[in-house]
């Protein structure tokens, strides 16, 4: 059902989580690895070539765990000049074809992840390709916090909430 698969990432805990657990998603055979550099609102000038160099060097490791699973693997870097990251996101999914997108949910609130991390609201609310939300139970105090193992419970609990509008509506392939 979903061969081809995007996963964003930003280098953290919460990514490496998802990369763990890809390989459960049923039918899925490629993956493109995504970095997006944003630019700083600050700076004046922006040349990303270093950013970009080492967004491809940090991916390497995840790259090499996935096809360890067996997986084609694409690594791509986007440059975002107006810190968009999710449309950065859907860009990405369109050039690439891909049948779903796995992002994680980190919440930075003051409630303590009670919401889902910006650019995954951004593209639960832009996004035209399936999106699936990966949220991690955390074990242990805030400063040695560690994520529970989390890929067998993948899709014990799936919500799909529709409007019945033409990107809502099932595809059949």
């Amino acid at each position: 059902m979903f061969e081809k698969v995007l996963i964003p990432t930003d280098f953290s805990k919460y990514a490496d989580k998802i990369i763990e657990c890809v390989a459960e998603i049923p039918g899925i055979k490629e993956v493109v690895l995504l970095n997006v550099k944003a630019r700083d609102p600050l700076a004046r000038v922006w040349s990303p070539g270093d950013e970009n160099k080492e967004a491809i060097e940090k991916m390497e490791m995840p790259k090499m765990a996935l096809e360890g699973m067996g997986l084609k693997v694409k690594t791509k870097v986007e440059p975002s000049e107006s810190r968009q990251e999710a449309s950065a996101i859907q860009r990405a999914a369109e050039e690439e074809n891909v049948s779903l997108v796995v992002m994680g949910a980190r919440g930075k609130s003051f409630l303590g992840g009670s919401f889902l991390g910006s650019v995954t609201t951004d593209y639960l609310h832009k996004g035209a390709k399936n999106l699936l939300i990966m949220r991690y139970k955390t074990i242990g105090s805030e400063d040695k916090a560690q994520l529970e193992k989390y890929c067998p419970l993948m899709f014990s609990k799936v919500l799909c909430p529709t409007d019945f509008s033409p990107p809502a509506t099932l595809q059949s392939t």
